[in-house]
């Protein structure tokens, strides 16, 4: 009888991924106006909201009870967030490296050492995302999954994965679009591989703010409710 073990599920979540950037890329590649190959522009974008969304579904798997143990254990309840961000780091090396070579394969200028600084940018705002998520814990004992489904349709097709979702914005949308840390990591990654500009010291100040915020609000919220959680089962 077939298993499932944690290996055949990474196995199973990146074909899913594949499969769906090979759909993406035939539907779309003739239809989105970007100035570089359209294929690195969609990887770029796909690496980032891969690691994302594999990081805040591990976040919102760990059953309800379980945040017990941070509680009688000593643990600050902060660094679990984190510790799923990091988790996700393979997802997002790999599919960087995906789209490292696509740049390659056109001829664009890779720019590597830049990576480097992508990379914890990329933590910081995935960490500072999942406060949020695991704060929702406490209203699903059985786990948070299925009630952040609707809510991250909406967030990839309104971020520049896929295309540039800014260029149909205007006014209040398009601010909100630009706070979007999403944005600022797409738009970096790209600007790395050659497929955009790399962003300057001002949207980096932005980028960290906003994400800032976001990750010191959601660290608020989920200490409430986890304390709350915990008060209700002892």
């Amino acid at each position: 009888m077939f298993r499932t073990t944690d290996r055949n599920r990474r196995l199973l979540r990146l074909a899913e991924q594949a499969v769906f950037a090979v759909m993406l890329l035939f539907a779309l590649h003739r239809f989105v106006p970007v100035r570089a190959p359209y294929a690195v522009y969609l990887f770029c974008g796909l690496a980032q909201w891969f690691y994302f969304y594999e990081a805040i579904l591990s976040i919102l798997a760990i059953p309800a009870q379980a945040m017990g143990l941070f509680d009688h254990g000593g643990y600050d309840p902060f660094w679990y967030p984190v510790a799923q961000a990091l988790s996700a780091l393979p997802t997002l090396l790999l599919w960087t490296g995906i789209a490292v070579i696509a740049a390659l394969i056109y001829g664009l200028p890779v720019q590597l050492w830049q990576l480097l600084y992508l990379l914890p940018c990329a933590v910081y705002n995935t960490a500072a995302q999942g406060m949020f998520a695991a704060a929702l814990l406490p209203l699903f004992r059985g786990g948070a999954q299925e009630g952040v489904a609707i809510t991250m349709t909406y967030f990839f097709w309104t971020s520049p994965i896929a295309w540039p979702a800014g260029d149909a914005l205007a006014g209040l949308p398009l601010l909100f679009f630009y706070l979007n840390p999403m944005h600022y990591l797409c738009e970096t990654l790209r600007g790395a591989l050659g497929a955009g500009a790399f962003p300057q010291v001002p949207e980096a100040l932005l980028f960290a703010a906003s994400a800032g915020v976001v990750g010191a609000a959601g660290y608020i919220c989920m200490r409430r409710a986890w304390r709350g959680a915990m008060a209700s089962w002892e």
